[in-house]
């Protein structure tokens, strides 16, 4: 854990580059957090940082591909997360991977000592529950993938009234290939969802790939079960699994610039 709430003193973590293509970090088979980043936590890893078990093939894991053991974020309770970001914690996470992983990669949460930033870029999450979760703070994101997931990400508010936000306006991400067949837990009942927003603000996703050229972008229920298609027409069908933008709320989702990706194509994620 860094940091701490009333901790007279910052935790800082700055990571090095070991040379070679070498990773300055890896975590894995770790039950629970890998990182637990609390108020006045301050880390920054960029040199090809990993946290979890790399999956046998790019792909969901059912099957033969994808992964074989999904240690990381595993355990009894709320707020799992491979990364838990609390409070005024703030974490720069550049050119890395979060991968196999029983829980959110990535996760915001509020105390009363501030709200917490993540910022990503070049980064690959994939085979998570959620790939990113912010009930509260920032969680920006640049460059990145996030595929294979139960789902990509969410704009969320808690119980309290506090309000995320994840911004994906600064382009060159792919968020693609969400199914609830990627989920740990048996027989969900929610669709898997690339983009979420269930809060009253907007969430922009300007250039981003989805699975759908439109993308699809639908307005559903709380939990999913009724679905509208809110472009001229949608590819998938609303409420089925791998939407590609939904939300719940009166916020809804920008999509300009969108392309369709060639990987989602490849594995019929639309």
């Amino acid at each position: 854990m860094c940091g701490a709430a009333g901790a007279a003193n910052a935790c800082t973590i700055t990571d090095t580059s070991p040379g070679k293509n070498l990773s300055s970090i890896v975590i894995e088979n770790q039950t629970g957090y890998d990182i637990d980043a609390e108020d006045k936590a301050s880390i920054t890893l960029s040199a090809n940082p990993i946290i979890g078990v790399a999956p046998k093939a790019t792909g969901f894991t059912a099957g033969t591909t994808g992964c074989q053991t999904k240690t990381d974020g595993s355990g009894m309770g709320l707020n799992l997360a491979a990364v838990l970001l609390r409070g005024s914690a703030s974490m720069t996470f550049d050119n890395g991977t979060v991968q196999c992983i029983s829980a959110a990669g990535f996760r915001l949460l509020a105390s009363p000592n501030g709200n917490p930033a993540l910022t990503v870029d070049s980064t690959t999450i994939q085979n998570t529950e959620l790939g990113i979760f912010a009930s509260d703070g920032t969680a920006t994101v640049t460059n990145s993938t996030i595929e294979f997931n139960y789902n990509g990400v969410e704009q969320a508010t808690d119980a309290k009234s506090n309000v995320g936000k994840v911004d994906l306006s600064g382009g060159g991400n792919t968020v693609i290939c969400s199914s609830e067949k990627e989920s740990v837990v048996a027989k969900q009942t929610t669709p898997g969802v690339c983009v979420l927003n269930t809060t009253s603000n907007s969430l922009t996703a300007n250039k981003t790939a989805w699975d759908t050229t439109g993308p699809d972008l639908f307005s559903c229920n709380a939990l999913l079960t009724t679905c509208t298609c809110e472009i001229s027409s949608c590819t998938d069908t609303a409420g089925a699994d791998e939407m590609d933008a939904v939300y719940t709320g009166t916020g809804t989702i920008v999509t300009t610039g969108a392309t369709q990706s060639a990987v989602a194509v490849a594995n019929s994620c639309n």
